[in-house]
Formats: C-alpha cells, sequence, structure tokens
C-alpha cells in the first residue's frame, strides 16, 4: 500500500515564493488602487472647480439682489464646494504618497513662519467655535524640510484639534527643539482619544466615531495619516498623546540631522 504524501512537508522554498507572489499581488493591487484614487480625484478637481467659480462669481455679481435665505443657499453651495474640495485633496496627496508620487522640495526654512501661516488658516474656524489659539516659536530655529509639507502637517494637526475641541475651549501650538531635534506641538483640551483610538485614527480611511461629539464631526480620516505620512517623508516621527475628556498633544518630531545653525 503506497503511503499518502499528504503530510510530507513542503519542497524547500516553495513557501517563500508563495509568499513573495502574495507580497508582489499585494503591492500590485495597492498601486492599482492608488492610481485609480488619483486619476478619479483629478478628474472630479475639474468640475469642482468650475462650481466653485460659478458659484463665488455668483455672490459678488447677485448677493446684493437676493433675499437672506438665497444668499444663505449660495454660501451653503460655496462651503459645500471647498468642503468637497479639501476631501478631494487629501485622498489625492494620500494616493500619492502611497505610490511615492510625493518627492521632497528641500530648503531652509523657520519653524516660526510654518506655525503662523497654519493658524492664520484655522483662525475663523477656531474663532467660531470660541476656541482660545496660543502659540510660541523659536524665531531663530531653521531646519533643512520640505515647506509646504511641513505647513500641511501643522495645518492638519491645528485642523483636527480645532474639529475635535468642544467651543470654549484652548489649543496650543508650539515650534521649538529639545534634546531629540526641531519639533512642532499642538495640544488640544478636547475630547481626547483612549490608546486604541489613537491606533484606528491613525489608518487611512478610518474615523474615531465612538464618542457622540467626534462621530458628528465630517471627514473621512485622512488628516491625521497624512501627517503622519509627511513627518515619516522627512524622517520624522509623530508622537500621540491623549486621555479620553482631557484632550490630545501631538508632537511632530524632525531628525536632529535637518537643524540648521
Amino acid at each position: 500500500m503506497t503511503a499518502s504524501n499528504s503530510n510530507m512537508p513542503e519542497a524547500p522554498g516553495s513557501a517563500d515564493a508563495a509568499l513573495r507572489m502574495a507580497l508582489d499581488e499585494a503591492q500590485r493591487v495597492n498601486r492599482a488602487k492608488s492610481e485609480f484614487l488619483a486619476h478619479t480625484s483629478h478628474e472630479l478637481r475639474t468640475p469642482l472647480n468650475a462650481i466653485i467659480g460659478f458659484a463665488e462669481f455668483l455672490q459678488i455679481k447677485a448677493g446684493a439682489r437676493l433675499d437672506p435665505r438665497e444668499r444663505g443657499y449660495l454660501d451653503d453651495i460655496v462651503q459645500a464646494a471647498f468642503h468637497l474640495q479639501a476631501i478631494i485633496q487629501g485622498i489625492l496627496d494620500f494616493s500619492r504618497l502611497e505610490a511615492g508620487q510625493l518627492p521632497l522640495s528641500e530648503e531652509p526654512m523657520r519653524l516660526a513662519e510654518t506655525v503662523e501661516a497654519s493658524l492664520r488658516l484655522v483662525r475663523n474656524q477656531a474663532e467660531s467655535k470660541r476656541i482660545g489659539l496660543t502659540h510660541a516659536a523659536d524665531p531663530a530655529l531653521r531646519v533643512l524640510a520640505d515647506p509646504t509639507k511641513l505647513r500641511q502637517v501643522c495645518t492638519n494637526l491645528l485642523s483636527n484639534a480645532v474639529k475635535f475641541t468642544k467651543p470654549g475651549g484652548e489649543i496650543r501650538v508650539e515650534a521649538g527643539e529639545d534634546e531629540s531635534g526641531p519639533y512642532i506641538r499642538v495640544a488640544d483640551s478636547g475630547v481626547g482619544m483612549s490608546a486604541e483610538d489613537i491606533e484606528r485614527a491613525q489608518k487611512p480611511y478610518m474615523r474615531v466615531a465612538n464618542n457622540p461629539f467626534v462621530a458628528k464631526e465630517s471627514g473621512v480620516g485622512l488628516g491625521l495619516p497624512i501627517a503622519k505620512a509627511l513627518t515619516e517623508l522627512h524622517g520624522g516621527t509623530l508622537d500621540i498623546q491623549s486621555t479620553p475628556g482631557e484632550g490630545t498633544r501631538i508632537t511632530m518630531r524632525l531628525p536632529g540631522a535637518r537643524r540648521l545653525t
């Protein structure tokens, strides 16, 4: 009687070959997904820009002739279009990051200028929620980095802080350096996160929705993943410390080698 070979060990290397094939297939699928998202996002931006342009034109030319309710509708169109534009841009940026199509354009820059530029972008939103904004930045601190990408990191962190801080709360942003190197830190008095929430929030397209206040906030869950990816593109790290109900502190750290004298 011939013995069954069903329990015999695999030929050497066959498991490694199968693993390599599976990894190659996963990478191919991921590239295809990134290319699809990038193409789709680009195609959506063209008609959306036209919607924004014509709506803003109507605000200027016809706004005075509209009654308050009609002006409100027009304002809603513009605000919704800008919100959709931000979502599409986030998807496009992340798909480019995944595909390795966002190279750094490095130059000497001051972290204080990054903080100031980001604060200007979120100040109106913070004021509308009566959220206090304070900042402190070393004006002499210079680093070699990509100014646009660091500004996006800081803006994403600040936008999240404003979004998840209740009216009357406080947000503080700092730029400086310590023994680990240069950093930008955003601290808020918002709803905070558990350890499980922190892990979830760093994954693309995932939202922390177990808190009713967080669940009603809009977004597709890319702000923090993009900030993390852009920080890592610089060789840095994103350190997140948070306690539910007490707020969140996120520190973007750059390698000490990027510090300029």
